[in-house]
């Protein structure tokens, strides 16, 4: 679970700001939650290695650093890697965002 006193104050926001963000940030990634799962399905790589690369941004931007970690490493692996990882890594990030959030 994110700890929203602490990246309040990393932020520098007061926490109800802070907040908002973590809302903004929460339906932007399920909003990506389909566009991922249509990308393993269809094993369209350049769609999983978009979709992965704007959550890591996004996640960036509020400190999420566990998300933007393990999405950095989809969007990176999306080039390479063989589908039966990929697909298991799309599961993880989703099921960390679902956590997190």
């Amino acid at each position: 679970m994110i700890d929203r006193a602490a990246l309040s104050e990393a932020l520098g926001l007061p926490p109800a700001v802070a907040q908002e963000l973590i809302d903004l940030f929460g339906q932007f990634a399920r909003e990506q939650f389909p566009i991922l799962l249509r990308a393993c399905a269809e094993e369209n790589r350049d769609l999983l290695r978009e979709s992965a690369h704007a959550l890591k941004g996004s996640a960036l931007n509020i400190n999420l650093d566990p998300i933007a970690t393990t999405a950095r490493a989809l969007e990176k692996g999306a080039s390479t890697e063989p589908w039966p990882e990929l697909k298991n890594a799309t599961q993880d990030l989703i099921a960390l965002i679902d956590a997190e959030l």
